[in-house]
């Protein structure tokens, strides 16, 4: 599910970023609404020609920095419909450049609720939020180095803090802690081999 719903994400984000044609006619369709509060301009695009906007794109006026007098669009974040069911299930946030994503939300089962939260640095993941026992708040987090993840942290007993940590060395568990006695510490180092 998680192929398809990467492979849908990537079409609409392609397809959010310009006007795809085949032969004479356009397959998306000019915006479809645009909506300006203050210095955020709102456009709502239908991909699918639904009547109902399948991307939201957030930009701000700032300041152009070559004529100080003048205003660009810079894009904020994305909202995306990803099931097409009128909800949205994909949020993207955006460094100031309107180019670099920093921060990704996605809601994977189509629930109403976020499920994964994804951060980037310089448009490489840093670190990962993942929603397992159906609340507000992450129960497991994954800490990547350089794009490949390091270490991975995770709430088992579901009491609010870390009682499981994995260490990841290249493509495999390194060692495994387990805090056994609730203190939020490791009582028990577990050495993972690696499969030959």
């Amino acid at each position: 599910m998680r192929h398809a719903l990467a492979a849908t994400a990537a079409v609409l984000l392609a397809a959010a970023c310009g006007t795809a044609k085949v032969g004479p006619k356009p397959i998306v369709d000019d915006e479809v609404k645009e909506t300006v509060k203050g210095d955020e301009i709102v456009r709502e695009y239908d991909l699918d020609h639904s009547g109902r906007a399948d991307v939201k794109k957030f930009f701000k006026k700032l300041p152009d920095p070559s004529d100080p007098k003048k205003t660009i669009e810079v894009l904020q974040r994305k909202e995306l419909d990803l099931n097409r069911d009128g909800k949205t299930d994909m949020w993207v946030w955006y460094a100031d450049d309107g180019e670099t994503a920093v921060k990704q939300a996605l809601d994977l089962d189509f629930d109403g609720k976020v499920d994964v939260v994804d951060y980037f640095e310089k448009g490489v993941i840093v670190k990962k939020d993942v929603f397992h026992a159906f609340s507000d708040k992450p129960d497991e987090w994954k800490y990547y180095e350089k794009g490949k993840l390091a270490r991975v942290e995770r709430d088992v007993r579901h009491k609010g803090q870390v009682d499981y940590w994995e260490y990841w060395e290249g493509d495999h568990i390194d060692r495994i802690g387990e805090d056994t006695d609730g203190d939020g510490q490791v009582d028990k180092w577990t050495k993972v081999k690696a499969a030959e």
